[in-house]
């Protein structure tokens, strides 16, 4: 079944429903699109993550020294 076809048939099925229940179908929607959304973030995390050089930046030389403190504590 395509895609087209599910999204039509939910259609049918929702314009059934009384209006609490397609609010509470709605939120269940988001639900789903919240975590789907993030199940992207994490992959788009991991696949960054693990190309070389991705954590190179962490290797720069300090950007400031001791000199550059306005009062040094012991």
């Amino acid at each position: 079944m395509s895609k087209h076809e599910l999204i039509e048939i939910a259609l049918t099925k929702l314009q059934k429903l009384p209006l609490e229940k397609i609010e509470e179908a709605n939120d269940y929607i988001s639900f789903i699109l919240r975590k789907y959304d993030d199940e992207l973030l994490q992959k788009g995390i991991e696949k960054i993550a693990s190309e070389p050089g991705a954590f190179d930046f962490l290797n720069e030389d300090d950007l400031y020294t001791l000199n550059d403190a306005i009062e040094i504590y012991k």
